[in-house]
């Protein structure tokens, strides 16, 4: 994303795909992202010489921040990471958020711990409901309310709906709950699809109480796949996913650097 040079100075190379180098070939392992480099020992010294050249390049401050901004990775090194430019940038983090969409009504943690507790499970209901929605089915009973283009939902109809079900006993408490959880990642799923069109954006981070769900993730992502197989979805750790998890974060962060502001 960040071809900033005139179109008259670019230039063709050809380009290979080929194994990460390994120190046992029997036993390959790889880290789980892409951005690793490797110089290759050639038989042209000046190729070698100008892979590594390009590699530092790569390291300076300037590409390091860059690229960090952008494309939300944290600097490789040391002097890019305490540099005032990405200080700056960390500083400033939440000035350039910009609400795309969202729920009309109810949030998603509502409409599970409603469901939850109506079905006599314990409150917050979450992992409760998700036990019983493990072993239940779903067929896509409860429609997807989207407004603005994708970008908006409501969830108060298929609640209300829920209720009903459940008042009326004829539905195994399994199939509704599974229900639930179908519903949510339709809609989270075409709610990311609309705001990845609209942006550009190809990678998206799913966060909050319900994104800790592995079985919610695991709908969601199967979900996106068939939309849009170029679209990246990541999930924090549970751990970090609960609800005021990463605004609690950001506020311990915060004031952290405040208090280091002051001791200078």
């Amino acid at each position: 994303p960040n071809i900033d040079i005139p179109e008259d100075q670019l230039y063709e190379f050809e380009m290979a795909v080929k194994p990460i180098p390994q120190l046992d070939p029997e036993n390959p392992k790889m880290i789980s992202q892409g951005p690793s480099i490797c110089v290759f020992n050639k038989r042209d010294p000046g190729e070698v010489v100008a892979s590594w050249l390009f590699a530092q390049f790569l390291l300076t401050n300037d590409v390091q921040i860059e690229y960090s901004t952008t494309e939300g990775y944290v600097p490789v090194t040391t002097r890019a990471q305490q540099s005032d430019e990405y200080l700056d940038y960390l500083s400033r983090r939440g000035e350039e958020l910009t609400l795309l969409g969202g729920t009309l009504d109810l949030h998603a943690g509502q409409v599970v711990d409603r469901t939850g507790v109506a079905l006599g499970l314990p409150f917050p209901a979450g992992p409760h409901l998700e036990q019983l929605a493990v072993k239940g089915q779903a067929k896509a009973l409860l429609p997807v309310n989207m407004a603005d283009g994708d970008l908006y939902c409501h969830f108060s109809g298929a609640e209300s709906q829920v209720q009903r079900w459940i008042r009326a006993g004829a539905m195994p408490k399994e199939d509704i709950a599974r229900e639930v959880y179908d519903l949510l990642a339709r809609t989270v799923s075409r709610l990311v699809c609309a705001g990845a069109a609209k942006t550009g954006i190809r990678q998206v981070l799913i966060a909050g109480g319900v994104a800790s769900s592995p079985l919610f993730r695991e709908l969601v992502r199967a979900r996106i796949a068939k939309r849009d197989r170029q679209l990246h979805v990541c999930f924090g750790k549970p751990e970090y996913s609960g609800d005021n998890a990463v605004g609690t974060a950001l506020i311990g962060a915060q004031k952290l650097r405040e208090m280091e502001q002051q001791q200078e």
